[in-house]
């Protein structure tokens, strides 16, 4: 075969390479499973519960006088970086990212015996794929900024470690795990709203 034709066909290959949607650009994600929609959902709804009846505990734990309350400097690094965020009108610094292994685990025993029955009914001990909850508190600096948590591993089952990036992912995306710390959801489903029409 003679050169330039092997050279124009090299620049072909190279140019169709090119070109060629990327295996992760070739088609969206399938949509997420009636199931999972429902799985998700539930595990959302059980994690908020579970948090609010959290924050109600500890909100009844610093106002007690009868109790000694202690915070630790040193073990209140849990949100490793801070980004800079504008409201409606109001600056605040947030959480960007976070180790929350940097909290102790809690184990749904005695979480069950710290809220049940005074701050709710029950705890679930799974998620809604049927996977268990990771729970943790510190109890011994409460007046910490970092005190709670709660997580679920998703669809798969499996955490994908300790160090989360603040943010929602797309519903679809369902082995993504869901974490709520201190009062808010730091990993999320977050449903994008519909585009505007033209």
């Amino acid at each position: 075969m003679p050169i330039r034709r092997l050279t124009l066909l090299a620049q072909v290959t190279v140019l169709a390479a090119a070109l060629a949607p990327s295996a992760s650009a070739q088609a969206p994600a399938p949509p997420q499973s009636l199931e999972s929609a429902q799985a998700q959902a539930q595990t959302v709804r059980d994690m908020r519960n579970v948090g609010t009846a959290l924050f109600a505990w500890l909100t009844d734990e610093v106002v007690d006088d009868n109790k000694s309350l202690a915070a630790d400097p040193e073990n209140d690094k849990t949100c490793v970086s801070w980004k800079h965020e504008t409201s409606a009108g109001v600056e605040t610094d947030v959480c960007a990212s976070l180790e929350i292994d940097r909290l102790p685990i809690i184990s749904h025993q005695e979480l069950t015996r710290i809220l049940v029955p005074q701050y709710i009914m029950a705890i679930p001990e799974k998620d809604g794929w049927g996977h268990p909850f990771e729970f943790r508190l510190d109890r011994k600096h409460l007046l910490n900024k970092s005190v709670m948590a709660i997580r679920s591993a998703g669809s798969d089952g499996k955490f994908s470690g300790t160090h989360y990036e603040t943010g929602g992912f797309t519903p679809a995306d369902a082995g993504q795990d869901l974490v709520w710390m201190d009062g808010f959801f730091i990993r999320w489903p977050e449903k994008k709203p519909a585009p505007e029409p033209r």
